[in-house]
């Protein structure tokens, strides 16, 4: 055993990541010492070894002979590099497991049972309950991809699985929702802004109103027509690739105050939710939406000759081309 330790031995694990005891100039391997200066123990193994592997009987040999392709840790028995790296990746993979599943699924479930007694057994006043709380953080983040920004306002990523082409956006999906908001008593409302470029047909798509745990938000979305085999389909596809400048605002439709902002930000499909507003309808809100299209100027010229025109919602603003929505 090392006693006086050096203070300037910065790095003590050495060789195959093991203690080097500089003063006897040996390697702890738990049951031995090993002397890498003549490539042997410096006591008998413990285990006697097998008839059958030659190497194995004699008792101070070191990794068969062979180093480059073994390892032998516990100074008893040589076990090949890869066995030790599947034992370490199998220990790794444990380990986050635990980290980041077993225990984050352990504490949420224990956190909405104890919102759900609080809250009477209600289900839905449970889940919201835990979002005002940010104990519903982890659920989020791994379902929605959920972020919480400044103000505790929620934002969902622009590169999580929602942003996969295909998964897009068309009217059922709007009427799924609307039913399920419904059931909590709100409402949600959405419109659809189309327009031609060519031969392709775009849609700007708003939401606001109430989102169930999420509370008060609005979202906005740039979507391309699908079409297959030159027909277009009733189903809308991301548009990532014509991400531009986009600021969104929530305030109450009484004059009552901002609930929330997305501060500008090149995105396809920016949104807020503010979990502290809750039950709420979306005639309670106004939103505001302010796109800057410059570096599109293909779908500009395209909005601009659908929608600037008196009781759309937008103004236009041609020297700049941006084009701000109140809804």
């Amino acid at each position: 055993m090392e006693k006086n330790i050096d203070d300037a031995d910065t790095n003590a694990f050495r060789y195959c990541g093991e203690y080097y005891d500089k003063e006897t100039g040996t390697i702890y391997l738990r049951a031995r010492y090993y002397n890498p200066s003549n490539g042997r123990f410096t006591q008998r193994d413990s285990f006697a070894g097998k008839q059958g592997d030659p190497l194995s009987l004699n008792l101070y040999t070191y990794c068969h002979n062979n180093p480059i392709a073994n390892v032998d840790p516990s100074g008893h028995f040589s076990t090949p590099k890869w066995v030790k790296k599947i034992g370490n990746k199998i220990k790794d993979g444990a380990k986050w497991t635990k980290d980041n599943v077993i225990e984050p699924v352990g504490m949420t479930t224990f956190l909405y049972g104890t919102n759900l007694v609080a809250e009477g057994g209600n289900p839905i006043d449970a889940y919201k309950s835990m979002t005002k709380k940010g104990q519903a953080d982890w659920l989020l983040d791994i379902t929605l991809g959920a972020e919480k920004g400044e103000g505790g306002i929620y934002h969902i990523s622009q590169n999580y699985w929602q942003s996969w082409r295909y998964v897009g956006y068309n009217k059922a999906y709007d009427s799924v929702f609307d039913r399920a908001i419904k059931l909590t008593g709100n409402k949600s409302d959405n419109s659809r802004f189309t327009f031609n470029v060519g031969d392709e047909e775009y849609a700007i798509w708003v939401w606001k109103g109430d989102y169930v745990n999420l509370g008060a938000g609005n979202e906005l979305g740039i979507y391309r027509r699908m079409k297959v085999g030159g027909i277009s389909m009733p189903h809308w596809e991301t548009a990532p690739d014509k991400a531009m400048p986009i600021s969104l605002s929530l305030s109450y439709a009484n004059g009552g105050g901002e609930i929330l902002s997305v501060p500008e930000q090149t995105a396809w499909w920016p949104n807020g939710f503010n979990p502290q507003v809750q039950n709420n309808n979306a005639d309670d809100f106004t939103m505001r939406a302010t796109m800057n299209f410059s570096s599109h100027p293909d779908l500009w010229d395209g909005f601009n000759k659908k929608w600037n025109k008196p009781n759309t919602g937008w103004t236009f603003n041609e020297s700049n081309h941006t084009a701000e929505l109140i809804w």
